[in-house]
């Protein structure tokens, strides 16, 4: 505010000096052209009758001095002070021209008038310059000057303050929100007062849908906290109670046991925290929206040669199926691998152990299809449904470590990307999980 109170100082400055300047330049100006006018030639002379009211005229400022000299052709002298300063580079005009310049130790404002004369005996311009101090036009130019800044200090305060008045007229319901909620308990997530005002009601709407949200979440993290610590509790209890039985064995044979069921055990619980961490990972990227564009071929051409790497050693056959080599999606790669993983994981982990795990994309117009195939036990059919919920572990009658976490993964990354998952059972044995997803993200 000071900077443009500083602009306006300076327009207002420049205003008044020039004021001053064409208010007494004029009294200059009918000076000048009135000396003019009373010169004439004669007999071959140039004559100037003075007409002293001219210079009576610039007595309006008794404070000023006036200097003027009168010259004939070719710079004659005249009359007047014969030193007088004239301005440079001068071309004779009859229109007067103002100049400044100092004389005698004093600034001055002058005007130089020409005219020419063609009589007989007489060819040439003549010429009138005045100069008068600036005293008078100074001060009223300081006078202007103070004149407008008062002004101008005087709207810029009414400026203010009608803004300030109206900023906080318009702020007030804003005010008026944010000590609503700052009133608010912390478990106190219900919606905010409506309002009449129809500027704040888009803010309330918005607020609303994002603590709907943020409650929502807050839900299933409860939900999810409290599963996973009841899973937790479940397997370190086992882990524990099997150690306190190795502790009060003494048959070898028998201890061996206890200690292959710790082993199993410890095998679960790594497994099942693993699991949790990855489902806290796809959940919080879910609500993050972090998708980009991805090449299906690169990253399940990756995924299933680090799990080929990571079963040398196993009779598991792992296959590929894709027609689309240059496909490419709008995904979030970190959370697609992760449920990618999770079920070649669970396809290893209940099948056979001469498995047939394929890993492959069918294409269609609107959608792609992202799958994966094994020879396992299936599911039965009217688990199927079930099967995708947090903890559901379904019987297949072979003695594994599952979670029931790996197809809860697949479904949340699923419906992150605006999919579905579909399971099938294959014929003669075997299950299909199936990731439809768009091929544009919406």
């Amino acid at each position: 505010m000071l900077g443009v109170l500083l602009v306006l100082s300076a327009g207002v400055w420049q205003y008044a000096n020039r004021t001053a300047d064409i208010s007494y330049d004029r009294l200059l100006t009918g000076s000048a052209l009135a000396i003019i006018e009373r010169i004439r030639s004669r007999n071959g002379q140039v004559e100037v009758d003075l007409p002293y009211a001219a210079l009576d005229i610039l007595s309006l400022a008794p404070d000023d001095k006036v200097y003027y000299v009168v010259s004939g052709p070719d710079k004659q002298y005249l009359t007047g002070y014969r030193d007088f300063p004239s301005p440079e580079r001068y071309t004779p005009s009859a229109s007067p021209v103002f100049y400044n310049t100092d004389y005698l130790n004093e600034s001055i404002r002058a005007v130089v008038v020409s005219k020419r004369l063609d009589d007989p005996g007489v060819s040439g311009w003549v010429e009138v310059r005045i100069g008068q101090s600036r005293i008078a036009r100074n001060s009223l130019s300081n006078e202007i000057l103070l004149g407008e800044i008062a002004v101008l200090v005087l709207v810029i305060t009414l400026a203010l303050a009608s803004l300030a008045f109206g900023i906080n007229r318009t702020l007030f319901p804003l005010n008026q929100l944010s000590r609503t909620l700052r009133e608010r308990r912390a478990d106190e997530m219900g919606p905010l007062p409506d309002t009449d005002i129809k500027e704040v009601k888009p803010l309330i709407a918005s607020i609303d849908q994002y603590r709907t949200r943020l409650q929502s979440n807050l839900d299933m993290m409860q939900v999810f906290i409290a599963d996973a610590s009841h899973q937790i509790r479940t397997a370190l209890s086992s882990v524990q109670a099997q150690l306190d039985m190795a502790e009060m064995e003494h048959d070898k044979d028998k201890l061996q046991n206890r200690l292959t069921l710790i082993r199993n055990q410890h095998r679960k619980l790594t497994r099942l925290t693993n699991q949790l961490l990855t489902h806290a990972l796809v959940a919080h990227r879910r609500d993050t929206n972090q998708f980009q564009p991805v090449k299906l071929d690169t990253l399940l051409s990756a995924i299933l040669t680090s799990e080929v790497r990571d079963h040398a050693d196993s009779s598991i056959e792992f296959n590929y199926s894709n027609t689309q080599r240059d496909l490419t999606i709008d995904a979030d790669p970190v959370s697609l691998r992760e449920c990618l993983r999770n079920l070649i994981d669970n396809a290893i982990k209940y099948g056979p152990e001469n498995n047939s795990i394929t890993l492959g994309i069918d294409v269609e117009a609107e959608q792609v299809s992202i799958f994966v195939e094994d020879e396992g036990p299936g599911i039965p059919d009217e688990m199927l449904q079930r099967a995708v919920l947090r903890f559901e572990r379904i019987e297949t009658g072979k003695n594994t470590l599952g979670s029931g976490l790996g197809l809860a993964i697949a479904n949340t990354v699923t419906e992150a990307h605006g999919g579905q998952l579909h399971l099938s059972n294959r014929q003669p044995h075997g299950l299909r999980v199936e990731l439809v997803l768009p091929r544009r993200r919406i």
